[in-house]
């Protein structure tokens, strides 16, 4: 005989559980004392050969709970865990409880179908009966009446009550089931490294060492080649350029002019996944000049993660890692810029030798006493010139005795300036036999020709411009002056019938040497060069290297040297005999050049505003040696002498002109 001690403990249960409930609602406990009278028809024990009445329904064991039994669709016999007791202990009957107790009209399990107004469910579990899904439900008393949907189960836990307070039955608030995926902000100066979105073909342009300029598209399956290419492609798209490096780098100039502006280059991809890396830079090395140069931006542009390099400068060129002229809104970030070392300055030419004068010649020589009743007089030796206009100065004529002078003196040689000593009469004046004006037959050799004048040093440092620097090279010596020439031999008269001999002729003058060069000027080192720009280096690595040397000053040329004048000729009968010409002066040395300045080694340098950097490091170098003055070579009348050494360049940080 089975006793229902199953369903005796289940009643109590409910019993305690509505108790607690709604003392902590605040009800009075009376509400509950229905439940005794509830218990009196379940109190009838069950036989095995008994089967159960209408008063006295069996509840099935726990074993046939667990062993699968699935029960019938009969109303339950007890009450459900959500039925409540009306405030006046009276149970109203329900069509589905067989007239026991009230139930709930909505669904007893998970689901969302309703009971459709029946008191049980098809399949009990035997457990108490869970809450519906719906997190807005109406207090089981319905002390929520007037009120919208809750947001979470009642306070009781329980579904809405059957017929006791109003029921909620405001529609729930709809769930929110838009996406929550972010919106890519692609405004430009955005950073892909910021915004990983942007790493997309509708924001930007791929460039890859393994792409192809003529087949790629710039997408990352068939990038470009060059950055150039992808910078001429996004000048009317998406204004972005992504730049991987498998370590090849680019042997190309990233060219920013006015269709560029607004442009953005970003390195540091790997050239497979496209992943960026702040760590990582693209290379940018060409075989010469700046790896970069903006010219005239009035909107901006931005590199991110790139490696600039400039190589070593050819001689007397700079090497430039950056170069920005009349420009705004140039930011650099997490970029290396180096600047290769300046090109050595060349040395100065060296002068030539000053050019020797030829001679003599047959025509400078003096004529012999020539008797001829149709002849009064002869002429003395030719002059001559030197490649440089020197001259020699001409023999004096030969005469009858009849003549009133008794001495025909020859010319003095030119020029008479610019030698040494200076406005030197050197022609022969009288014959031997002359006892009045007495003097020299011969004429004199002349004067040697000034040395040039040495290079003058120029000032330290060089001239900026937006075209960058340019060093100052060492001054220029002058040519040497030429000699002058020797002065003509006099001319003697013979007899009343003859005429006597004619006087030679002078030497030319020899050339002045050339005068040698100013030393070149050493190239600069410069990582970036702003020129009237606006420049921002966050995160940078800005260096330059040496200066380049200046260059040695050339030395100058030896003067050239003068020729031997035309010779005289014997007198007639006993007359005298006539002067010879003077020898040429030995032309002045060319002067030195002066040496070179060396060149300056920047990080930076600006005309206008100073780039601002914000955690930039910043390097330079040695500014380059100067260059030494060159060599003048001695003259007769001067010593050897050297010109000036050039300066040595600066090298700084920084350097501003205004």
């Amino acid at each position: 005989m089975k006793e229902l001690s199953y369903l005796s403990s289940t009643v109590a249960s409910a019993h305690r559980s509505i108790a607690i409930a709604e003392m902590r609602r605040g009800l009075p406990f009376r509400y509950t004392l229905g439940f005794a009278a509830l218990l009196a028809p379940f109190t009838q024990a069950c036989s095995d050969d008994l089967p159960c009445t209408a008063t006295a329904t069996c509840r099935p064991t726990h074993a046939d709970s667990e062993a699968g039994t699935e029960l019938d669709a009969a109303p339950d016999s007890l009450p459900s865990s959500d039925a409540l007791v009306d405030v006046d202990g009276a149970a109203t009957p329900s069509p589905g409880d067989g007239g026991l107790l009230p139930r709930d009209g909505a669904s007893d399990d998970r689901s969302s179908a309703e009971d459709g107004g029946s008191a049980s469910d098809a399949r009990r579990d035997g457990g108490a009966d869970e809450i519906a899904p719906d997190a807005a439900l109406s207090d089981a008393n319905g002390d929520d009446a007037g009120f919208a949907s809750d947001s979470s189960p009642a306070a009781d836990g329980r579904a809405s009550d059957a017929g006791q307070g109003p029921v909620d039955t405001t529609t729930d608030a709809p769930i929110d089931a838009s996406s929550d995926v972010p919106i890519c902000d692609a405004t430009w100066g955005r950073s892909p490294f910021d915004d990983a979105c942007l790493i997309d073909e509708q924001y930007g342009l791929f460039v890859s060492p393994r792409g192809s300029d003529a087949t790629g598209n710039g997408t990352r399956a068939f990038p470009f080649q060059t950055i150039a290419r992808g910078m001429k492609s996004a000048q009317g798209g998406p204004r972005r350029v992504f730049v991987c490096d498998n370590g090849s780098g680019y042997a190309e100039a990233v060219v920013v002019e006015t269709a560029s502006d607004g442009l953005a280059v970003y390195g540091g991809f790997d050239c497979v996944k496209w992943a960026p890396s702040r760590y990582a830079r693209s290379h940018v090395t060409p075989a010469s000049g700046p790896a970069m140069r903006a010219s005239r931006l009035t909107t901006g542009f931005i590199v991110e993660n790139l490696d600039l390099h400039s190589v070593d400068a050819a001689p007397g060129a700079s090497s430039i890692a950056v170069k920005i002229d009349n420009s705004v809104g140039v930011v650099f970030r997490r970029s290396r810029m180096t600047a290769g070392k300046g090109g050595q300055g060349a040395d100065g030419r060296d002068g030539a030798a000053g050019e020797d004068a030829i001679g003599p010649t047959l025509g400078q020589h003096g004529k012999a006493p020539l008797c001829d009743p149709n002849v009064t007089s002869q002429p003395g030796g030719n002059t001559v010139f030197s490649g440089c206009g020197a001259m020699g100065g001409s023999g004096g004529s030969g005469t009858l005795s009849s003549n009133s002078a008794r001495s025909n003196e020859g010319t003095s040689g030119q020029p008479m300036r610019g030698v040494s000593p200076a406005d030197r009469h050197n022609e022969g004046t009288t014959c031997s036999n002359d006892p009045v004006t007495g003097g020299a037959a011969n004429g004199s050799a002349g004067a040697d020709g000034m040395s040039g004048v040495a290079g003058a040093r120029k000032p330290p440092g060089g001239g900026y411009g937006a075209d960058g620097y340019a060093g100052y090279m060492g001054g220029d010596g002058t040519d040497g002056h030429e000699g002058q020439g020797g002065g003509g031999g006099v001319g003697c008269p013979a007899s009343i019938t003859c005429v006597g001999p004619s006087g030679g002729a002078g030497g030319a003058g020899g050339c002045g040497g050339e005068h040698g060069a100013g030393g070149g000027a050493g190239g600069a080192s410069i990582a970036i060069y702003s020129w009237r720009s606006t420049v921002t280096l966050d995160q940078c690595e800005v260096s330059s290297s040496d200066g380049g040397a200046g260059g040695r000053g050339g030395d100058g040329g030896a003067g050239g040297n003068g020729s031997a004048g035309g010779t005289g000729n014997v007198g007639y009968d006993g007359s005298s005999p006539s002067g010879s010409g003077g020898q040429g002066g030995m032309g002045g040395p060319g002067a030195a050049g002066s040496g070179g300045n060396g060149g300056p080694s920047y990080g930076i340098f600006f005309s206008g505003e100073r780039p601002v950097t914000m955690s930039t490091a910043i390097s330079h170098a040695l500014g380059g040696p100067a260059g030494a003055g060159g060599v003048t070579p001695a003259s007769p009348i001067t010593a050897s002498s050297r010109a000036a050494d050039g300066f040595t360049g600066d090298a700084n940080y920084e350097g501003t002109v205004p």
